[in-house]
């Protein structure tokens, strides 16, 4: 059984000198693949249609939330600049205000860092504009994590759903062997209903006509029964199958559960009708299961 998880969680780094850049990846059940790419904002645009590009190639259904951020230490996230010309230039017009106003000029390196714009703490460009290799590195990895997840969730999920499959198989093949007897004894309660009419010196032909119409509707369920027989061999060579799975497990346990409804309301036995509400809950199991592959 090859069934792969809609679940999955992935994270890789990549060291990008001043910067390490981060990426993570989380995936969740959605009918369609939904790929939602969130960018630290210094990092470039261009990186979302590389991300999508590469998760389109890899996963084919749910809610993928990729996020990406560079992250720089706090001694790195900053640098201090010193504009030397600038103090040169206040250097110069002090000297110059003091010659004309006759003044002394008592200046050291640690005044002039006092001007304004002297001495700045600014923060540093990570120099991420040409690290497409590095992101799409980062991303693979993170990528190859998340289908690893899926896959490994996903034979979890397999096996739950042959658990419940064999349940399943097991009470449609109770119903199969007692729907003769069952269908022998409703016709004999029909038989004897019709017995009674023609007994009656009252009795009509419309009322003969309803209870032959009765028969018609209730007494059997082998139609059902061979419908679900298929549905159940389909279910099993989807799942034996390779790909995507979800949506067909999804349709073939919707179908199944008519059949399951329209057997339980036919079967005129409250053991039997046990049986079909267990086949039902099983069904409910599966469908739940079904909708978490992808």
């Amino acid at each position: 059984m090859s069934a792969t998880s809609m679940t999955g969680f992935g994270s890789a780094t990549e060291n990008l000198g001043s910067a390490t850049l981060n990426v993570e990846i989380r995936t969740l059940n959605h009918r369609f693949l939904e790929i939602f790419v969130h960018l630290a904002p210094e990092l470039p645009r261009s990186w979302e249609l590389l991300a999508r590009k590469r998760i389109e190639d890899r996963l084919a259904r749910g809610r993928v939330d990729v996020y990406v951020e560079a992250r720089t230490s706090p001694e790195e996230r900053r640098a201090l600049r010193v504009d030397r010309r600038l103090a040169e230039a206040y250097h110069i017009a002090l000297n110059e205000l003091a010659e004309t106003r006759d003044l002394p000029v008592e200046l050291g390196a640690a005044d002039l860092a006092q001007f304004p714009g002297v001495m700045e703490l600014e923060e540093v460009d990570p120099g991420v504009e040409d690290a497409d290799p590095s992101f799409a590195g980062a991303l693979d990895r993170a990528l190859d994590a998340v289908v690893e997840m899926r896959e490994r969730e996903g034979q979890s999920l397999g096996r739950v759903l042959e658990d419940l499959l064999a349940g399943f198989s097991e009470c449609l093949r109770v119903i199969e062997d007692a729907a003769p007897e069952l269908e022998r004894r409703r016709y004999e309660i029909v038989l004897e209903r019709v017995n009674r009419l023609l007994t009656d010196s009252d009795a009509q032909i419309p009322d003969l006509a309803g209870e032959v119409a009765l028969i018609a509707q209730r007494s059997s369920v082998s139609e059902e029964l061979d419908r679900l027989r298929s549905h159940l061999d389909q279910v099993n060579r989807v799942l034996e199958g390779a790909g995507p799975m979800g949506r067909n497990l999804d349709f073939l346990v919707g179908e199944m559960g008519r059949e399951c409804n329209t057997v339980a309301a036919k079967i005129a036995d409250a053991e039997m009708n046990r049986v079909a509400l267990d086949m039902k809950g099983y069904l409910e199991d599966m469908r739940e299961q079904a909708r978490n592959i992808e």
